[in-house]
């Protein structure tokens, strides 16, 4: 359902249209700036002037130093396929910011990027693997269990094997999002005794590795 815009919303909109935000990048990073009018004496081809946000310093950097930056109110968005702007530096903010709010999964369109948060979290439960049971893709919320979720009713309505494929260097956290992913299945499926859900219902998961291995 549409929902209009408040006056605060849109003002704080027209603020940043107003202004081109960019992402500085140097060797630490990337720093949020603003792009400035150059005087038209003395303006460098290829070349741009902009203030760092943080500091008010102002800066003439290369044009190949900066990419676009997205409004505010995409800072926390669920799926980096439906930023204004795609580059690195967007998709590194958007996955930071979302991990500062303790939202570790981020969907890639029909990929999820998950960041190891390297702690036990409470979003594992059987609680909330209950949540996902039965949910079609679009009325789920980024997470393991809306991965395996969706194979799974994918492989029910077609009747052919799916796949769930985890990729990530040595201890990104490969072997735990696979345990996380089975014991959904085995919630979700109801497998008698508890034994793996992957023999019960003939559906395949593959473990693909980049680096390293299972253990």
């Amino acid at each position: 359902m549409f929902q209009a815009k408040s006056e605060e919303q849109l003002a704080a909109e027209r603020s940043w249209l107003s202004t081109e935000r960019l992402w500085l990048l140097h060797r630490g990073g990337f720093t949020a700036v603003s792009a400035l009018q150059a005087p038209e004496d003395g303006h460098e081809p290829g070349r741009l002037k902009v203030r760092v946000e943080a500091t008010g310093e102002i800066l003439t950097v290369d044009e190949d130093d900066v990419e676009k930056a997205n409004p505010p109110e995409l800072d926390c968005c669920e799926d980096l396929a439906r930023l204004r702007y795609l580059n690195e530096s967007a998709a590194l903010h958007t996955i930071r910011q979302r991990y500062g709010n303790n939202l570790i999964h981020t969907y890639a369109g029909p990929a999820l990027v998950v960041v190891n948060p390297m702690a036990p979290l409470s979003i594992y439960s059987p609680k909330v693997a209950h949540m996902f049971r039965g949910c079609k893709p679009e009325d789920m919320p980024a997470h393991i269990y809306a991965a395996a979720q969706s194979a799974y009713r994918t492989a029910l309505s077609s009747r052919r094997d799916n796949s769930l494929v985890f990729l990530g260097r040595s201890g990104a956290g490969k072997t735990t999002n696979f345990r996380h992913a089975v014991h959904y299945l085995t919630l979700a499926a109801g497998a008698p005794n508890k034994v793996s859900i992957l023999e019960c219902w003939k559906f395949s998961v593959t473990v693909s590795l980049r680096t390293g291995g299972i253990r």
